[in-house]
């Protein structure tokens, strides 16, 4: 993958207390087609929720924030309002290779430990970017749009932004 003009993107929800790991998932976005939205804390989390109705997953880490709010706890959270996102829970270095509770699997769909690219690539893949869209019918699809709007609303100049795959079903 790589940012072309026309290359697909998503944006992803972003919450994770230690700033080595929010400046590794940063890098990885970038070369992934990932845009990240941050939250720079628990309460911030939900309200970029709300507001975000475009989003492809959420990433959440396991440890407990300042406020003792822990990455399962808000994951519960999360689940509940868009049960659609998928989830993916870092472990904390203790917990890597321990299989995910039952409740773990019901909310959480998939974990990975601090800095593994590989699992972290496969997710991406399989869940974001499962859908294939030849790079050539992005642009057509855009025309097609635009043209559709600027039928209806007469006068008005329509333009079209990068595409991205958002999974919600609120749209």
């Amino acid at each position: 993958m790589g940012s072309e003009d026309n290359q697909i993107q998503s944006k992803v929800l972003v919450y994770d207390v230690d700033p080595a790991e929010m400046d590794f998932l940063r890098n990885f976005f970038k070369g992934h087609d990932l845009i990240g939205l941050r939250a720079e804390n628990s309460d911030g989390l939900l309200g970029i929720l709300r507001q975000n109705i475009d989003l492809g997953a959420i990433f959440l880490c396991e440890e407990a924030d300042s406020h003792g709010v822990s990455g399962m706890d808000l994951a519960a959270q999360l689940h509940t309002l868009r049960a659609e996102l998928p989830i993916f829970l870092r472990r904390e270095k203790k917990n890597v290779g321990t299989p995910m509770t039952e409740e773990m699997e019901r909310i959480c769909t998939a974990d990975y430990g601090s800095g593994d690219l590989f699992t972290l690539t496969q997710l991406v893949n399989r869940y974001l970017f499962n859908r294939y869209y030849p790079n050539h019918i992005t642009p057509v699809l855009a025309e097609s749009t635009i043209e559709s709007l600027q039928d209806v609303f007469e006068g008005a100049t329509i333009t079209c932004g990068m595409p991205y795959l958002i999974r919600d079903r609120v749209l």
